[in-house]
């Protein structure tokens, strides 16, 4: 499966989908069944979800996650809060996980000032030397990047 085409979203009453994006505001639920399809037309039914919480998947993976230890539980989303450790097992830095805006994914840091904003450092996402444990996103955590 390409996990690229994945998206995560927040629906009203606080629940996090991921499946595919339908629009700007809707995601087809990647779990649904075909009891779930529409009984007319047998379109997958879609999920209203916030779209300030809209995240594509980064197609990696983390060995541990908040959410739980299921495969979708491990893939890093955009807007996710993540611990960066180095190859030695020692923590360097806690990113956000933010669009790079051309197809890739950048993770971004306070600077040593503690600045949080237009002077964070860039951090390429692919550093095969590096792990990943996700601890959080944006939108449920932000005092995570405090």
């Amino acid at each position: 499966m390409n996990y690229r085409r994945l998206f995560r979203g927040k629906t009203e009453n606080g629940e996090w989908v991921v499946g595919w994006l339908l629009g700007n505001h809707s995601i087809i639920a990647k779990n649904q069944s075909v009891a779930d399809l529409c009984e007319k037309c047998l379109i997958p039914k879609t999920t209203l979800v916030d779209p300030e919480t809209i995240g594509q998947c980064t197609g990696l993976s983390a060995p541990k996650s908040y959410r739980g230890d299921k495969s979708d539980d491990l893939l890093i989303f955009e807007n996710d809060i993540v611990e960066v450790y180095d190859c030695n097992g020692m923590l360097w830095f806690v990113g956000e996980v933010t669009y790079s805006g051309n197809g890739g994914f950048m993770l971004f840091r306070q600077n040593r000032h503690g600045i949080y904003g237009s002077d964070m450092d860039k951090h390429r996402f692919d550093f095969d030397d590096y792990h990943y444990k996700i601890i959080g996103n944006i939108h449920d955590n932000p005092e995570l990047l405090q």
